[in-house]
C-alpha cells in the first residue's frame, strides 16, 4: 500500500538560500536554514518511489529539491524550471527507508527564481509489512499568550 507524504507550504522557499523543510503538512514559515530542525522521523520501514515538486510554476530561475536521509542526499531530486512552467517529478529512483530513519527535503535556488507564494512536495511511501503506515505532523512556531493548531496528516 503506497502512502503519499505531503509537504504544501503557502510560503516558497528562499530565492538566493538553501534551505530545508520536512515531510507532513507545514505552514507559512517552516523553512529552515539547516537540516537538524526539518528532520522528520519515520517509524516504518519501506522505500520511496516518487519525488513530486510543484510551484506557482511562472517567472524565472530554479529550484532543485532533494530529499535527504539521515540528513545526507539521496538519488530523488528533481529541479523546478520556473520559466518552463511544468510540474516536476522524480519516478525513477527508489529510497529504502528503515524504522527510525529520518527524512528532510533540501532546497536550492539558481538564477534568482522568481518567489513562489504557493509550494509542495510529495513523496510515495511504500511500507515493507502491508498495513503500515508512517504518520508525520505539521510544525509552526508558537506564539506566546495565544492558542496554536497543528496540523496533523500522512
Amino acid at each position: 500500500m503506497q502512502t503519499p507524504l505531503i509537504t504544501f507550504h503557502n510560503a516558497a522557499p528562499s530565492t538566493s538560500t538553501t534551505q530545508y523543510t520536512g515531510a507532513g503538512s507545514c505552514p507559512s514559515g517552516a523553512w529552515g536554514n539547516n537540516n537538524n530542525s526539518a528532520r522528520t522521523p519515520i517509524g516504518v520501514s519501506g522505500v520511496i518511489s516518487t519525488l513530486y515538486v510543484s510551484g506557482n510554476v511562472s517567472g524565472t530561475g530554479t529550484y532543485t529539491v532533494t530529499m535527504q536521509k539521515n540528513g545526507t542526499d539521496t538519488t530523488l531530486t528533481c529541479q523546478l524550471d520556473l520559466a518552463v512552467g511544468l510540474d516536476i517529478s522524480d519516478i525513477t529512483h527508489t529510497v529504502s527507508i528503515s524504522a527510525g530513519d529520518d527524512i528532510s527535503f533540501k532546497c536550492v535556488p539558481a538564477g534568482t527564481p522568481t518567489a513562489q507564494t504557493t509550494f509542495c512536495i510529495g513523496i510515495l511511501f511504500e511500507a515493507t509489512t502491508f498495513g503500515e503506515s508512517p504518520i508525520v505532523g505539521g510544525q509552526r512556531l508558537a506564539v506566546s499568550g495565544t492558542t496554536a493548531y497543528y496540523p496533523f496528516g500522512t
